[in-house]
């Protein structure tokens, strides 16, 4: 088994909670032989990070507020889709919803991506956006532990 390697893309909330991620998700996906390895990564509107992020080649991919989608690949195809991680993108506020975020929404997405959104209306306008995106899931709160218990129940890993 090798090492797993975990990628946080944010544009600033999860960077609060840094510490607290890092303990969990090493709980969950790190034991003492290998443990894993999480690195945070910031990406405001207009930075480009698909570089350092392609060097680093996560396993797992967990984005917030869209932090990056605004990447694209020489052919307009959302940068994320050409990764190999699987990957999981919670909408934790509105910021989803104003117009250039809802264009890049439309595109085609990977079916490695699951979306997280705190509400049903979220869920229903995500959905009617776009139908053919792979995953959404309501989640009961913006938390570590919802964040990684919900991460764990979609990769069917059993936490004690």
């Amino acid at each position: 088994m090798t090492t797993q390697k975990i990628a946080i893309v944010s544009n600033d909330s999860f960077h609060d909670l840094r510490d607290e991620f890092i303990r969990q998700l090493s709980s969950l996906f790190g034991t003492e032989k290998e443990p894993c390895t999480v690195k945070f990564f910031t990406c405001k509107e207009a930075e480009i990070i698909s570089r350092e992020l392609s060097d680093y080649t996560p396993d797992i991919l967990i984005t917030e507020n869209m932090a990056g989608f605004h990447m694209e690949t020489l052919m307009d195809s959302i940068f994320y889709n050409t990764m190999f991680s699987r990957q999981f993108h919670f909408l934790l506020d509105d910021s989803w919803k104003s117009p250039s975020k809802k264009e890049l929404l439309k595109k085609p997405l990977s079916l490695g991506m699951s979306f997280l959104v705190l509400s049903d209306e979220d869920k229903k306008e995500l959905l009617t956006l776009n139908p053919d995106i792979p995953y959404v899931q309501v989640i009961s709160a913006y938390t570590p532990e919802v964040v990684v218990y919900t991460i764990s129940k979609l990769l069917n890993i059993t936490t004690v």
